[in-house]
Parts: structure tokens; C-alpha cells; sequence
């Protein structure tokens, strides 16, 4: 098996999140890899208590929640600090990257 864990910076990205981790566990063959999915909420606006308590019970999902806003970079360095896995791959929480991707570069990584 193959482990590696999954950054998702997200910034009112309400519209956008919970759609992109479903494409996210629909897309990773799961016989091939474990993997984790760290959602970094930078202080968003647009998520409410319920938003993000549906958030923390999305499968193979970790939610961390930053008191301020301090950018995507930072958002990046706080996921990488509570990953349990030395691989990492990032995505904007936009919807922007296409999830099925993150299977590619894994073929090509793990080869």
C-alpha cells in the first residue's frame, strides 16, 4: 500500500468543498493507496457551526480551523504539520484542479 496525505487550504469555499472531497474519494483507487484529506478552513465567512461539523465527518477527512486568516501558504504549513503521512499533495479548495489528477501524479511518484 501507498500513504500520503492530501492538503486542501479553503477560504469561503462553501460552495465548493463538500463536492470536491466526494470527487476526491470517488477518484483514489482505494485498493492501491491510504490516504488522509486535511481541510484548513482559514477563518471563512461562509461556513456556519453545522457547515463544519458536517466538515469533520466527511470520510478519511481531518478539519483544522485557524482563528484568523493567515493566508494560503500558511494554511499549507499547518497541514503539512498535522499530516500523518510523509507524502503530500495539494489542492485549492476551489474546485479549479481536477481531483482525478491526483491519481496521475501518484502513478508517476510511486513508479
Amino acid at each position: 500500500m501507498k500513504y500520503f496525505s492530501i492538503i486542501i487550504p479553503i477560504f469561503n469555499e462553501k460552495n465548493n468543498i463538500f463536492n470536491l472531497v466526494d470527487e476526491i474519494n470517488n477518484s483514489i483507487p482505494k485498493k492501491e493507496y491510504i490516504y488522509e484529506i486535511i481541510i484548513i478552513n482559514d477563518f471563512s465567512k461562509d461556513l456556519n457551526k453545522e457547515d463544519i461539523f458536517e466538515l469533520e465527518k466527511l470520510k478519511n477527512t481531518k478539519l483544522i480551523n485557524h482563528d484568523q486568516n493567515w493566508g494560503q501558504s500558511k494554511s499549507i504549513q499547518s497541514g503539512i504539520k498535522f499530516s500523518k503521512f510523509d507524502t503530500i499533495v495539494t489542492i485549492d479548495g476551489d474546485g479549479q484542479n481536477n481531483p482525478n489528477d491526483i491519481s496521475k501524479l501518484l502513478n508517476i511518484y510511486f513508479s
